[in-house]
């Protein structure tokens, strides 16, 4: 997994652009207000619910109850944009998602 934070003005409030490979999961922040499919297949389980999502598609987390997981479908690397408010790209937030990082994943 790769991990990619973005600080400073962000208006389309990109909090983290994120890759994932096959098998691998990653939890979403609570923080997250909608995800965005850069490219690959994305497989996400919202409130036990699963969702499908490919290029360009976008999914809105307003009001999902519990945490959201996310994991990429085939050999394509999935590359996802979490998109939150202002408020959730403070430096607070970036350190959290370093925490999150498996230890196998590389940070960029």
């Amino acid at each position: 997994m790769s991990l990619a934070t973005k600080n400073g003005t962000n208006p389309a409030g990109v909090i983290v652009r994120l890759m994932l490979h096959d098998d691998e999961v990653f939890r979403l922040p609570t923080a997250s207000r909608a995800v965005q499919v850069v490219s690959g297949l994305a497989w996400l389980t919202v409130a036990g619910e699963d969702i499908f999502l490919g290029n360009g598609q976008r999914l809105w987390l307003v009001g999902a109850k519990g945490s959201a997981l996310v994991s990429a479908l085939g050999q394509t690397p999935l590359i996802l944009e979490v998109l939150g408010d202002s408020a959730s790209a403070s430096p607070g937030m970036e350190s959290m998602l370093k925490n999150l990082a498996p230890t196998q994943g590389s940070l960029c």
